[in-house]
């Protein structure tokens, strides 16, 4: 049996989902995520997945599972996938996990509590990865106006302001990614996604000075988190910060568009895992 512990919003659960699915071999029917630890943080989270994708037969919660799930879920919740390493799965073992798995026992107890953004081969995470972009949700496919400009922004504030490892971007290198766009492409056009649009205007000013002659267009409401992440994941060319939630926007994006973004996620920790149509930036 597996059970995963999710914690965060979107990105996060993703990378949970997909490590779960990695490790998953014939036998493991019993699969359940745990979902009470959602709104145990300050910025309190749901089940977001349920929200953008058709979860598979095996994609199961602590609510609509049997007694040994619950009682599994019960030691997901309290944390034992940290504290007993022999079934415990957390970032600090999961590539051996990973590179284990054949060997295992199929039946083995596993209790997943992490967030699993390295340790990944690309082969290992490329599987996971179709798997779930083919279970997006594909009535959300849809057409906006941003459509039409060359380039997608996104620039995350809200709760990334409030901790300093997480502030890994700036005005440096936005200018720097948009440089380094218009030297494979034509750009003229970006429009920027944001989920705090003030945050978005500080962080962007100056770049209309810097490139006059391009439209940027920042919108003055936040757009709907669905919509957000199509736009993403449409987008003919795009720049990221160092949010998950766009990172894997534009990893589930089937023509693989060129995507530039930071080498952290949290300040001072370079990443490993990187998609072959991504250009990283030091910040």
């Amino acid at each position: 049996m597996i059970v995963t512990r999710l914690a965060g919003g979107l990105g996060n659960q993703l990378f949970q989902w997909a490590a779960s699915s990695a490790l998953r071999t014939t036998g493991h029917e019993g699969t359940v995520f745990c979902t009470h630890s959602l709104n145990q943080y300050k910025v309190v989270r749901s089940l977001e997945l349920a929200r953008f994708f058709e979860l598979p037969a095996w994609f199961r919660t602590e609510r609509d599972c049997g007694i040994l799930e619950r009682i599994g879920a019960g030691a997901a919740q309290m944390r034992l996938g940290r504290l007993l390493p022999g079934i415990g799965v957390s970032d600090a073992n999961f590539g051996n996990h990973l590179r284990n798995r054949s060997a295992r026992r199929a039946r083995q107890l596993l209790l997943l509590d992490g967030y699993f953004q390295r340790d990944w081969p690309w082969s290992t995470f490329d599987l996971a990865r179709q798997e779930i972009a083919g279970r997006l949700r594909t009535g959300m496919c849809r057409v906006d106006a941003a459509a039409e400009f060359d380039c997608i922004l996104h620039v995350r504030g809200g709760d990334f302001l409030t901790s300093e490892h997480m502030k890994v971007t700036n005005q440096e290198f936005y200018v720097q990614a948009i440089a380094t766009l218009r030297g494979q492409a034509s750009v003229q056009s970006i429009y920027v996604i944001t989920d705090d649009p003030p945050h978005a205007e500080a962080a962007l000013k100056g770049l209309r000075a810097k490139f006059p002659e391009m439209l940027i267009h920042i919108p003055q409401e936040c757009g709907e988190m669905t919509s957000d992440f199509m736009t993403i994941r449409n987008a003919k060319l795009r720049i990221i910060g160092n949010s998950t939630f766009s990172w894997w926007a534009s990893a589930l994006d089937p023509k693989q568009a060129v995507t530039v973004s930071p080498r952290q996620w949290t300040r001072g920790v370079d990443r490993s895992l990187v998609l072959p149509w991504e250009t990283m930036l030091g910040v």
